[in-house]
């Protein structure tokens, strides 16, 4: 694994650690959910994330595990180069189910998150599905 690839990886495994705290935090702490939470969230969506239209408050459930959990559990992970400005980085659960593909992508100079993909499965064929959500 080169510099680059490992780099990627890395950072999608602080924003993944970051954004679990928060949301474990907003799940403990209903009144930083009400009153703090967004803004912080924002705050690490600017740092590690790219574009408003994939960013996403509604989709967090406040619950157990976090939404990235399952990262910290994975048997594999790989980062694909799929061309110049964008990797797939996929933490593979040890069921598919726990699986996590992150899309990465070149902006300007820096790399920065643009979705995160969830796997409920195979096909009949074997192929794997992949859910796209927003982070």
């Amino acid at each position: 694994m080169n510099l680059e690839e490992q780099e990627i990886i890395a950072l999608c495994k602080e924003f993944a650690r970051q954004a679990d705290e928060l949301e474990a935090r907003g799940f403990e702490d209903t009144s930083y959910r009400e009153n703090g939470f967004e803004s912080d969230f924002n705050a690490l969506f600017e740092q590690y994330a790219h574009g408003d239209n994939n960013r996403t408050l509604s989709g967090l459930n406040f619950g157990q595990p976090s939404r990235y959990n399952n990262l910290n559990s994975a048997v594999s992970i790989h980062a694909i180069k799929k061309n110049k400005s964008r990797y797939e980085v996929t933490f593979t659960g040890e069921y598919q189910w726990q699986s996590v593909q992150f899309i990465v992508e070149k902006k300007e100079t820096k790399w920065k998150l643009i979705r995160y993909k969830t796997s409920p499965g195979k096909t009949p064929e074997g192929k794997e599905i992949w859910r796209s959500h927003k982070l």
